[in-house]
């Protein structure tokens, strides 16, 4: 593949990729690191997605700065070189990083809306996209000079990237629709669904689009997808990063005037019912779930139940 690219141009592409690549794990380990660093407020899952995440991409990395090594120097200069160990890890580390991205969304999804019918799907899409790459990977690794088996796997290879961003495409929808079913009358609550709305669809785009245009270059046979096949698995780890600290922030901006007292409460369940004096059973549920699940409160526990200021949503005797 690539016959079309020059040595020297496809030299200078696979180092500048490595060093992007580089340059993002770098940035990936910081927030790692400013991640744990904080007071834990996630749920354990979450925390269990970031480090399998961030292994999965150390792994990519190692078969990255491999591939690139042995591919400058070795002749003749193909995508997949014969009996190449590094294409094999990558795509199995890459593929995980995806994998775990969407489990990400999708729990998250199923956290705030319950909804089995959509979640199922989309639990469908990352199956099949796990497929595929294993059926690549076997190719690859059961014919790796002929050229049946590189077919296959790119044709494999392909057809996963697009299910990949299908499913990127689907949970931001899906999630973006669920939000626009919460009502609220207040301003501040709106506005935060609003930000939610907005990180669920840049979450999603971001993915997909890297995923769509290393597709169309990997399918024309263009020697600059590779700048951005070797970092894929960086961008979705960012993408779990980028959500849990933009969820933190959120958390933090959203306030409401106490119109009672002429305090400020947090824009949590327990806050949210307190300042206003309205009954738990009076607010609509899925309102306290996204404000619960996507600012990272917790729950409401019996105790918790906040009970009404005299003359205020009181209930009949």
């Amino acid at each position: 593949m690539f016959t079309r690219a020059s040595p020297l141009l496809l030299d200078a592409v696979l180092l500048n990729s490595s060093w992007i690549n580089a340059a993002l794990l770098a940035v990936e380990f910081s927030c790692i690191a400013k991640y744990f660093r904080e007071p834990r407020v996630d749920k354990s899952v979450y925390r269990v997605l970031v480090c399998a995440s961030s292994l999965f991409d150390t792994v990519d990395s190692v078969g990255v700065f491999a591939y690139v090594y042995e591919h400058v120097i070795s002749s003749p200069r193909t995508i997949f070189p014969p009996k190449h160990w590094s294409i094999r890890v990558m795509m199995l580390a890459s593929s995980s990083s995806a994998i775990s991205e969407h489990l990400f969304l999708i729990y998250r999804f199923w956290a705030l809306s319950r909804n089995l019918y959509v979640t199922s799907f989309a639990i469908l899409l990352v199956l099949a996209h796990a497929a595929l790459i294993v059926a690549g990977f076997i190719f690859v690794t059961m014919l790796p000079s002929s050229p049946t088996g590189l077919n296959m796997a790119t044709t494999f290879s392909a057809a996963a990237k697009c299910l990949t961003a299908s499913a990127d495409i689907f949970i931001a929808i899906a999630m973006v629709l669920h939000l626009r079913r919460v009502k609220s009358p207040f301003r501040n609550t709106q506005s935060m669904i609003r930000q939610l709305s907005a990180i669920a669809i840049t979450s999603g785009a971001i993915a997909a689009v890297t995923m769509l245009v290393t597709t169309i270059l990997f399918l024309m046979d263009n020697v600059f997808f590779n700048i951005f096949f070797l970092s894929s698995g960086r961008i979705y780890t960012l993408t779990i990063l980028a959500n849990l600290r933009m969820r933190k922030e959120i958390s933090k901006r959203s306030t409401i005037a106490n119109t009672f007292n002429g305090q400020t409460a947090g824009i949590s369940s327990i806050h949210f019912h307190r300042s206003l004096g309205i009954n738990a059973d009076d607010v609509p549920i899925p309102l306290v779930h996204v404000v619960n699940e996507m600012t990272g409160e917790s729950s409401l526990t019996a105790n918790d139940k906040p009970k009404c200021p005299p003359g205020i949503g009181a209930e009949p005797s």
